[in-house]
């Protein structure tokens, strides 16, 4: 039986050591021929789901399974405010990029950018390569959008890994598998 990450989850794993020591290790070396690079969607206007905070803590997590992770208020050639060009070079980096995640809350479900994210890495990507990391309540519940049920999750496996699961699948493989080139 698989479950959801919650905010609690993501933010104790950053502050694991070697959480910390790949963030170090990555900024040391960056950039660096990673398994993958990725991709990660979601709302800006999450105070109800996740805060930057916790975005830099999954970061952490990802970069602890060897990615290039690739989020938009980091990058400083995008738009301060948004316009055309923002979708250009949104586009841009979801074609430069192996993977694409979106971390789904409430908030990143209603917006209107991240299903636009999400339908443009269905086109470009396929759906091999997406993936939703549902982030769940305290207690892991999370109910997210029909559509999002047509797209593989990132779950917590039975073993206790991060691990992607086809839809309507309780046979997941770890989350690295997945990030690994052709995987």
């Amino acid at each position: 039986m698989a479950a959801y990450l919650t905010k609690s989850i993501i933010r104790s794993f950053a502050q694991r050591e070697t959480s910390r020591k790949a963030v170090d290790d990555y900024i040391k070396r960056y950039p660096f021929p990673a398994k993958a690079r990725v991709f990660l969607s979601h709302s800006h206007n999450d105070a109800q789901g996740i805060t930057k905070d916790d975005l830099r803590a999954l970061w952490s997590m990802l970069i602890a399974l060897n990615c290039d992770v690739y989020i938009d208020w980091l990058d400083p050639e995008m738009p301060r405010e948004t316009c055309e060009e923002t979708a250009k070079r949104i586009k841009e980096k979801i074609d430069g990029c192996d993977r694409f995640l979106l971390a789904a809350t409430a908030n990143a479900v209603n917006s209107r950018w991240v299903p636009w994210e999400l339908g443009y890495a269905d086109k470009a990507k396929g759906i091999s390569n997406i993936a939703v990391l549902p982030i769940g309540d305290p207690y892991g519940y999370w109910e997210g959008a029909e559509y999002i049920r047509l797209y593989p999750t990132a779950q917590i496996s039975a073993t206790n890994h991060l691990a992607i699961f086809p839809p309507s699948s309780d046979r997941g493989r770890l989350i690295e598998s997945w990030m690994s080139y052709g995987g």
